[in-house]
């Protein structure tokens, strides 16, 4: 097997990816909108606004976590290519 720098700026990439996915898509959202819609629930005061607001707020995270996986998965690319 064959050492490559490439090989291993490839992996950092896909594992920073992957950290920032899950920072971004999994913490965030159960961190945000999640937990205030159950401490809205907990307490009696959920709202329809309150629930599509923190719904809008989830979207958001998941959206950005996306695009940050996709921003490392183009380096790492961009690194194999060259």
């Amino acid at each position: 097997m064959k050492f490559s720098w490439k090989g291993v700026a490839s992996v950092c990439c896909s594992v920073l990816g992957a950290i920032s996915w899950l920072y971004f898509g999994i913490y965030r959202l159960f961190k945000g909108p999640v937990k205030n819609v159950i401490a809205a629930k907990m307490t009696g005061t959920l709202t329809l606004g309150l629930l599509v607001s923190n719904f809008f707020r989830g979207f958001c995270c998941l959206t950005i976590a996306g695009f940050i996986w996709c921003l490392w998965y183009i380096l790492k690319g961009y690194i194999l290519r060259k």
